[in-house]
């Protein structure tokens, strides 16, 4: 059997296309400000190692803060882990719970955008958002999202110093 020139054309097209749909980001979901972050993980569940790529409103006006993460396979944090909480000048330490934490978001180290930063992210179960991302050579940022509202990224104060964590 022998191969023509145009079937040899035909299959370079299909090689090409094949290697551009395996390393294309099709299977990330992007989520802009005013997606429920929540939700979305949640409707997104079944589908395993699946990333996001995050864009937080930043309170500066200076733009969007993007990050990709990940829901990572196994986890360090359970509803038997002990959490500390401040109220009022006293501190009381309890059970994160079965009802408190839905899931955790971490950079996601596969894409040059999940590489430069340092993200965690938590969910809990009203879809609310509260975390951190610490970006390279940048500056840390407390991102939050409340059920219904934009995502937003605050410049984190508390942090004097960039962290050296690349």
């Amino acid at each position: 059997m022998m191969i023509n020139r145009l079937s040899l054309f035909k299959l370079a097209i299909l090689s090409i296309q094949f290697s551009t749909i395996v390393a294309s980001p099709e299977s990330r979901r992007i989520l802009q400000p005013t997606d429920n972050i929540g939700q979305i993980i949640r409707s997104q569940r079944s589908s395993n190692g699946k990333g996001f790529s995050i864009s937080a409103e930043k309170q500066d006006g200076s733009g969007d803060l993007n990050f990709d993460v990940i829901e990572p396979a196994i986890t360090g944090v359970t509803s038997k882990t002990i959490i500390k909480t401040k109220q009022e000048g006293s501190t009381a330490s309890q059970p994160l719970g079965e009802d408190i934490l839905y899931t955790l978001l971490v950079s996601d180290t596969s894409t040059s955008e999940g590489a430069d930063v340092f993200a965690l992210l938590a969910v809990d179960s009203q879809d609310n958002v509260h975390g951190i991302v610490d970006t390279k050579n940048g500056k840390p940022y407390k991102v939050k999202q409340n059920k219904g509202k934009k995502a937003t990224a605050e410049e984190d104060e508390t942090i004097e110093e960039t962290h050296d964590w690349a």
